[in-house]
C-alpha cells in the first residue's frame, strides 16, 4: 500500500470514529427535569439515581441536558418569558411542567425523577418520560437493598417500553386455555394470551369463549390514564366440570309409603283410645268406681282417679296429634348427602 493510500485510510478510520463518537442529532435531545424527593432530602441517593438516569439515556443514544443545566437555563428563561411563569422551574411535578422544558430546548422528551422514601428510607423511584401534556409514559419500581441504581434502571426500562408502545390505555388478557377467543363489546379483539392491546377508556363487556368451556364474561371499567395497563387473568373450566366448591346434593321429593299410614294410624289409636277413657270416666264424677262386700269404697273423680283421668286426656290427646302428623306430614326417614374434595356425610333422620 502506498503512502496515500495509508493516509486516505487512516482518514476515512478517524472520520468514522468521530462520528460514532460524535454527539447525538438534535431531535434525540432529552431534557432532564431537576429530581423531585418525596420526605427526604436531595442527598446522594438523588444524585445518584440522576447519574444512572443519564447514563442508560446516553446508552440510548440521546444528548442529555443535564438537571442543572435546565433549571438554570429554565430559571433564566422564565424571567425573559421564554418559560411560562405557572411553574416553578425547582419544582416541576406536572406534565405540563415538564412541556415547557422540553419546548425550552427543543428536546424529544423531557424525563422526570421522583424518589420516594418513608421514616427517612428509599422506597421506590419513578421515572416519567414527557412527550408533551397528553402524551407521557411513567413507571416505578421498588428500591431493595438500598440499590438505587437498580431501582431507576428497573423504572426507566418499563417508562422507555410504554413510550414505544404509544399512548394507552392498554388492556392485557392471560390465562387458559390458550388461544381461547376474547372478545371486547361482542367484536372479536383477539385471542389468549393477548400482550398490551390499545383500548379506549370508558366501560367495556369483556368475554372469553373456547369450545367445550364455560366462557367468562366481565365488565371491565378503563380510567383515561394514558399510561394505564389493564390486566384480566381468566381459568375457563370445561362444561361438564363440577364447581371446585363444595356442593350440596338436592333432597329428593319424598314419597310417603304405607308404613307412615301404618305407624301414624297406631300411634293415632292407641291415643285415641286413651283420650276416650278418660272422657268417659269424667264424665262419671260422683259415681261408685270401686265396692267391697256391696259397699263402695272408691267414687270417680274423687283421690287418685283425679290425676289418672287427666294424664290418661293428656296422653291420648298427645297420641292422636302425634299420629296425625305422621300420617300427614313427616316421614319415618330422610336421607341426605353432603360431599366436596375433602370430606363427605352421610346422615339419616326421620320420625321412630
Amino acid at each position: 500500500m502506498t503512502y496515500r493510500g495509508f493516509t486516505l485510510v487512516c482518514s476515512f478510520a478517524f472520520a468514522l470514529a468521530a462520528f460514532v463518537a460524535s454527539p447525538a442529532r438534535a431531535d434525540r435531545v432529552a431534557v432532564m427535569v431537576p429530581p423531585r424527593t418525596d420526605q427526604m432530602p436531595a442527598n446522594e441517593a438523588s444524585e445518584t439515581a440522576s447519574e444512572e438516569l443519564a447514563r442508560l439515556l446516553r446508552w440510548d443514544s440521546f444528548s442529555v441536558i443535564a438537571p442543572g443545566q435546565a433549571s438554570a437555563a429554565a430559571e433564566g428563561q422564565q424571567r425573559s418569558g421564554a418559560f411560562s411563569r405557572n411553574f416553578d422551574p425547582l419544582f416541576c411535578i406536572t406534565p405540563e411542567c415538564a412541556e415547557e422544558y422540553r419546548k425550552l430546548f427543543d428536546g424529544l422528551f423531557a424525563v422526570q425523577l421522583s424518589l420516594n422514601a418513608k421514616s427517612g428510607r428509599l422506597i421506590n423511584v419513578t421515572v416519567v418520560l414527557t412527550e408533551g401534556p397528553k402524551a407521557f409514559y411513567s413507571a416505578t419500581a421498588p428500591v431493595e437493598g438500598n440499590d438505587v441504581r437498580e431501582a431507576t434502571r428497573e423504572a426507566y426500562g418499563q417508562a422507555r417500553e410504554k413510550q414505544r408502545l404509544g399512548a394507552g390505555p392498554w388492556l392485557s388478557v392471560t390465562g387458559y386455555p390458550d388461544r381461547a377467543t376474547i372478545y371486547l363489546d361482542n367484536a372479536e379483539f383477539g385471542h389468549l394470551p393477548l400482550q398490551k392491546r390499545r383500548i379506549s377508556a370508558g366501560a367495556h363487556q369483556l368475554e372469553v369463549r373456547a369450545e367445550d368451556y364455560v366462557s367468562d364474561t366481565r365488565t371491565l371499567h378503563i380510567p383515561g390514564a394514558i399510561d394505564h395497563h389493564e390486566t384480566v387473568v381468566v381459568a375457563l373450566h370445561r362444561a361438564a366440570e363440577l364447581p371446585r366448591s363444595a356442593v350440596e346434593a338436592p333432597a329428593p321429593r319424598y314419597r310417603r309409603s304405607p308404613w307412615d299410614w301404618a305407624v301414624g294410624g297406631v300411634v293415632a289409636a292407641v291415643g285415641a283410645a286413651h283420650l276416650v277413657a278418660g272422657v268417659y270416666q269424667k264424665t262419671r264424677d260422683g259415681d261408685c268406681a270401686e265396692r267391697n262386700d256391696g259397699a263402695c269404697t272408691e267414687f270417680y273423680g274423687t283421690g287418685s282417679g283425679v290425676k289418672r283421668d287427666n294424664m290418661m286426656i293428656g296422653f291420648g290427646a298427645a297420641g292422636v296429634a302425634a299420629g296425625g302428623l305422621i300420617m300427614g306430614f313427616g316421614p319415618i326417614g330422610t336421607l341426605s348427602m353432603r360431599a366436596d374434595k375433602q370430606s363427605a356425610m352421610l346422615q339419616l333422620k326421620g320420625t321412630f
